[in-house]
């Protein structure tokens, strides 16, 4: 434009040019001049400035990412299944006589087959159902039973975990008073006992690990970025004296259940392995038996739409019984961690996933073995305290030697993090050998 004659904002006629754009000859000259003064002073270092400006354009895009991040809730609902030992009590009673049977009630009992005295443990040992039967009005002292007709009630009981002790069965017996009125007489009639044996129960903990960092696609970038599959697992041991039996569980797919900003974002279960075999992909785990002092592992993939981190995990547990009481659940102890890789510990092979968690930053400090539930610390070297020595070339393998400095420690468990030292990506990691 200057050589039109618009050399300032005052020559800029409209719809000529825009003023937003333009650039006055006589300001551009007073920057020139400034430019190769400050130079000539040796006051402007361009390097410097070009940091700076880079600086301040990484920071604005932090800052625009931040803006726009939301938080997304996600639930992932699991049923877990086991066949428990009921037993059922039944009573038959006729009325055979001239006269109706009315105020009929039924006290069970229930005592060791060993115990002398015969102190009933019922209540303390044992679960109770509520009585069921074709009598008129049930059998808790409001019973009716008509002449010449015939009635039947039951009970469904269950065993608390004291009913036994250590890994042998216990046998009891169960009894009780049988009591109804004849034409305002009482009558009472002791029930001949029956005998059961209670096997020991399992008694279950309960972890999951999920693994707090996902990748797939950034929606700040052009590109679509491939969705990483990422790992959660549950792991169950069993510290009972009774095998869990029929151990399964039901997986429902993941349920965005809050998000405000309606982002659009979806889960998928991808597969699913129990220990280390891999089932066809299906929302049911068939676990099988956990037998005491054993463990077990299901572990599922799952892909997400978007690219995230998982920054809280919340877990509830409801245990829900035929006869409505908690006191009857498997499960002693639950609990959930962040989890930074699937590992195996071949010091105890039992065929089952081992799992490193962390508390903060990502870095482990808590390796979760499959042998007795064990847990062991984890110690941290980070890449500045390590180095490659030395790197051995065959046509087949590549083997190298690491350095860890004097601040990592030599003893227990040791994370490391290192660059690989081979370049290209058709390779496997054979075994770590550790050295001492």
């Amino acid at each position: 434009m200057w050589d039109m004659g618009m050399v300032s904002n005052g020559d800029i006629r409209n719809d000529t040019v825009n003023s937003d754009t333009f650039i006055p000859l006589d300001q551009l000259q007073q920057n020139q001049a400034w430019l190769a003064s400050q130079l000539e002073n040796g006051t402007y270092n361009p390097t410097q400035e070009a940091a700076v400006a880079y600086a301040d354009l990484l920071r604005s895009m932090s800052e625009e990412r931040e803006g726009v991040c939301v938080t997304v809730v996600v639930r992932l609902e699991q049923e877990i299944t086991v066949t428990r030992t009921a037993f059922k009590g039944e009573l038959q009673l006729s009325n055979s006589g001239v006269a109706p049977m009315t105020n009929i009630s039924v006290k069970l009992n229930i005592w060791r087959a060993d115990d002398t005295s015969f102190s009933d443990v019922s209540h303390s040992a044992f679960v109770l159902g509520d009585p069921v039967g074709t009598f008129t009005s049930g059998v808790n002292g409001q019973g009716y039973l008509d002449v010449d007709s015939s009635g039947t009630v039951e009970w469904l009981f269950m065993a608390l975990p004291n009913a036994t002790s250590g890994a042998d069965p216990t046998v009891y017996a169960v009894g009780g008073t049988l009591q109804y009125f004849v034409d305002d007489v009482l009558e009472q009639v002791q029930l001949f006992p029956a005998y059961i044996t209670v096997l020991p129960d399992a008694e279950l903990d309960v972890k999951y690990f999920w693994q707090e960092q996902i990748f797939s696609d950034d929606p700040f970038t052009p590109d679509i970025e491939p969705s990483v599959p990422f790992s959660v697992a549950m792991m169950v041991h069993n510290r009972g004296f009774g095998s869990a039996k029929n151990f399964e569980v039901l997986s429902a797919q993941p349920q965005i259940v809050e998000n405000e900003k309606g982002l659009a974002i979806t889960f998928q279960i991808l597969d699913v392995s129990v220990n280390f075999q891999k089932r066809q992909a299906a929302l049911g785990v068939a676990i099988g038996d956990v037998v005491p002092s054993g463990t077990a592992v299901a572990w599922w993939r799952l892909t997400s739409s978007l690219s995230g981190s998982f920054i809280a995990f919340n877990a509830t547990v409801v245990y829900n019984n035929p006869l409505g009481d908690p006191r009857l659940s498997l499960i002693q102890s639950f609990s959930v961690y962040s989890l930074v890789r699937v590992v195996r510990d071949f010091r105890f092979e039992d065929n089952v996933p081992d799992f490193l968690s962390t508390a903060d930053d990502n870095w482990p400090n808590v390796l979760h073995s499959s042998k007795d539930n064990a847990e062991y610390f984890v110690s941290v070297c980070p890449p500045s305290n390590t180095s490659i020595l030395t790197v051995e070339l065959t046509d087949t393998s590549v083997t190298a030697t690491i350095g860890v400095d004097n601040d990592c420690t030599t003893t227990g468990w040791l994370y490391m993090r290192i660059s690989d030292p081979w370049v290209y990506d058709n390779t496997t990691l054979i075994r770590i050998n550790r050295g001492e």
